[in-house]
């Protein structure tokens, strides 16, 4: 046990946003995504990624809007079949927003800390730096 950091990053090769209520950012609406989870330097498939937001406030523009988020990674290999669970709030057009990483299974079952997720950094990933006590 101790503190552990470390970066994953999540390919979201299969996500659906879901327009619910009024045309265009309102409350409720969805946005769905899973794809494969590397580590940092994206040459080895460690796991998998599954999250889902829902909008949770769209006052004006889409920098305002909010979503509240739970994602799981679930790690292959080495730590066989171990979750870590995050959640939280953050801004749609936000450049990163700071989880709390809510608990796990496996090796993360104890698990707490915060995750890190950056969207800006890399076109067309997550990248993820959990910070945690295990």
């Amino acid at each position: 046990s101790g503190a552990d950091t470390f970066t994953v990053v999540v390919v979201p090769n299969e996500e659906q946003q879901v327009d619910l209520g009024e045309e265009g950012p309102s409350i409720g609406d969805l946005y769905v995504f899973s794809g494969p989870l590397f580590d940092e330097a994206e040459d080895t498939q460690i796991g998998r990624a599954d999250g889902q937001c829902m909008t949770t406030s769209s006052p004006g523009p889409s920098a305002e809007a909010r979503w509240a988020c739970n994602v799981t990674s679930t790690f292959v290999e080495e730590r066989e079949g171990a979750e870590i669970d995050a959640q939280g709030v953050g801004r749609i057009e936000a450049e990163d927003v700071v989880f709390a990483v809510t608990g796990g299974t496996g090796d993360f079952r104890d698990t707490r800390g915060q995750a890190t997720f950056e969207y800006v950094e890399r076109e067309d990933r997550i990248v993820i730096t959990y910070e945690v006590d295990t």
